[in-house]
């Protein structure tokens, strides 16, 4: 995994992207996001693993489902989607292509994710709404 971006989760309401290293250090002032970004990756490793992320498991305790979309103050409220996208290159020697896994959880869906696509130069795949196929695969 070279990189995460993230987009209405907690504190992180814009689209922001973060570029990993081998040593990644996530270093930063009180409540601007270093355990919300990890919860994030560990909900992720649950849906890797065929598990429904539990958002309430300790160290990470953010609160209930509903609480978890960033808050856009005021009239706005909550906002109704939070997503991540995770690029990778594959351990695959010689090979340059990167693959992204993105992942969408909505308000009607709460702790199941809502949609996942994951992408290749190749082909594509997208569940969700139904299996979408590319390029001929099926």
């Amino acid at each position: 995994m070279h990189s995460i971006t993230i987009e209405n989760f907690r504190c992180f309401g814009k689209r922001q992207t973060a570029h990993l290293a081998p040593l990644t250090l996530l270093v930063g002032e009180n409540s601007t996001g270093k355990t919300s970004f990890l919860a994030l990756l560990r909900a992720l490793d649950d849906l890797a693993h065929n598990a429904i992320p539990n958002f309430k498991q300790p160290p990470y305790d953010l609160g209930s489902f509903d609480e978890i979309p960033h808050y856009r103050g005021g009239r706005a409220g909550r906002a109704k989607t939070f997503g991540a996208e995770i690029a990778a290159l594959p351990a695959i020697p010689g090979n340059q292509d990167e693959w992204k896994l993105t992942v969408q959880f909505d308000k009607d869906t709460k702790e199941t994710c809502s949609s996942a696509c994951l992408s290749e130069p190749e082909f594509w795949i997208r569940s969700g709404g139904g299996w979408d196929a590319g390029h001929g695969v099926r």
